[in-house]
């Protein structure tokens, strides 16, 4: 039996799959066999013809551009967070798009390893909220693919997934912290992760850089073509082909992909020389290159520092000193400004850390398609984590809830956050906002008493009277409905002001 993951990056698209009971990982070739590319992936475009409702992906894509009757759709990721109703053809294209590519994967990988894959693992940057637009977008472009059982995870959790794999199961390994530095294509995540009782649970999350900070291999790609541009020649030509409305269209098609590509091409041959010299009259030295994207690579450091002191401050993990090891994954990590940056802080913390820079571009669809085999269900998570949170431990019991990911899961860690047992003080703001993303039944009774009680939202008894809706009944529904239809009653508002939320972690 096989279980398979995909892994749908900004630039590039790769798929595996895990053979249970073997422990062996086996990429999907999505690419022609010619095709100079050792991950087998397939670029992260599209071509959508004019008139024929027809669209070709990856490879065949970048081929259908001399055609002038479509469109090209390439870095089309990012949008998937403003992808609203108000732009619905837009919406419709992506959507086709991305249903297009799934469908490309589950005939190869059905294809290759003849069985029928129902099930999926699909990964997200951990800045995508679970539940969110991104996730929901996802998760129904897979089932419109034929996927019946979807799971979709972050990134940087899918890689943890492969890169510790058997080992969480160890000894040697339990309580052990490490970080997930995901640099890629376009996007940006770095995430807390620790083994604890023989499962990978996530600490906390970053906000990430997706559609937010321009952090990622094709913002680099950016800088290089302005430095590019401004120094040869050649291409100040190819900008005026661009400007030129008389050039042909085949003019400026080769004219835009070299200005688009050959930055690209420096960008990789600076990762293993110190010099890059084009026929172009252009030369790029590894030196001018560091201090070209310095800038960028420290803002990604920093955010990843500003993470480990943030979770600290809330108790949910130990400081810089007790990160066992600092994965370094994603495309861009390859660059070796990176490892060095990164050798720099941990000089600079006198940190024990080691840093592990990983060669491997497909780690994250290898991960998604171990996902299922290692970790527990939300269910298993969530009932693991009220039962130590009933024994106190209530940051352990965080990352539980954290992990299981799901509704019941966001909902219980904003319970821990409202009581402010696992930060330095009540954090009801943050409560109300995990309440909300979850979008558990339970939730809206507790957020109705805080629109109610004006505790860390804006006071809104209309917005109460409508979270109460459809709720089962309870005396503190009760008592609330009471109250906000006028009948301020002194039993009612006992009920309510001496609910003490630390029962609902009680046992009966």
């Amino acid at each position: 039996m096989y279980q398979l993951g995909i892994d749908f990056g900004t630039s590039f698209t790769k798929a595996a799959v895990f053979e249970v009971g073997s422990n062996n990982y086996y990429p999907i070739p999505l690419c022609d066999v010619g095709a100079n590319r050792k991950d087998r992936s397939i670029p992260s475009v599209a071509y959508v013809h004019s008139g024929e409702h027809t669209i070709t992906i990856g490879d065949e894509a970048v081929n259908s551009k001399r055609n002038v009757n479509g469109t090209f759709y390439y870095n089309f990721k990012p949008e998937l967070d403003t992808i609203n109703e108000a732009a619905r053809e837009r919406h419709d294209v992506i959507e086709r798009i991305i249903v297009t590519f799934f469908q490309y994967i589950k005939c190869k990988a059905e294809m290759r390893f003849d069985q029928i894959f129902d099930d999926v693992v699909i990964t997200i940057p951990a800045s995508a909220p679970k539940s969110g637009v991104r996730y929901n977008f996802m998760e129904h472009c897979a089932q419109i693919a034929g996927f019946s059982d979807v799971l979709i995870i972050p990134e940087p959790v899918a890689a943890a997934y492969y890169l510790l794999g058997d080992r969480v199961h160890s000894k040697e390994m339990d309580e052990k912290l490490f970080l997930i530095y995901d640099f890629g294509g376009g996007t940006f995540d770095t995430s807390i992760i620790k083994v604890s009782d023989g499962q990978i649970q996530v600490i906390d999350e970053s906000v990430g850089s997706d559609n937010e900070q321009e952090w990622g291999g094709i913002y680099i790609d950016s800088l290089v073509s302005i430095d590019y541009i401004r120094k040869s020649d050649y291409a100040k030509r190819q900008v005026a082909i661009l400007k030129d409305r008389t050039s042909s269209f085949e003019q400026r098609l080769n004219a835009s992909e070299h200005l688009r590509e050959y930055p690209v091409r420096a960008k990789i041959e600076l990762s293993t020389k110190v010099n890059f010299t084009s026929p172009y009259s252009y030369t790029l030295s590894r030196k001018d290159f560091d201090v070209m994207i310095q800038g960028m690579v420290n803002n990604t450091i920093e955010a990843t520092l500003s993470l480990i002191e943030r979770a600290h401050k809330e108790n949910l993990c130990e400081n810089i000193h007790s990160v066992y090891k600092v994965f370094l994954v994603g495309g861009t990590s390859q660059i070796p400004l990176v490892t060095s940056r990164w050798q720099f802080q941990k000089s600079a913390h006198k940190a024990n850390f080691s840093i592990d820079a990983k060669t491997e571009l497909n780690i994250i669809a290898l991960g998604a398609a171990r996902y299922r085999d290692l970790r527990l269900s939300p269910q298993q998570l969530n009932t693991k984590g009220k039962e130590i949170a009933l024994s106190g431990n209530y940051r352990k019991a965080a990352a539980y809830f954290n992990n299981a990911g799901d509704g019941e899961g966001l909902y219980n860690l904003g319970l821990l956050y409202y009581l402010g047992v696992i930060g330095r003080k009540r954090q009801p703001a943050k409560a109300y906002k995990l309440f909300l993303e979850s979008n558990y039944k339970d939730s809206k009774l507790l957020m109705a008493l805080m629109k109610f009680n004006n505790d860390g939202v804006i006071k809104d008894d209309e917005k109460a009277k409508e979270l109460l809706g459809n709720l089962p009944d309870s005396a503190l529904k009760v008592a609330l409905e009471s109250v906000l239809s006028g009948g301020r009653s002194h039993e009612d508002l006992n009920t309510i002001y001496q609910f003490d939320v630390k029962s609902l972690f009680v046992k009966p």
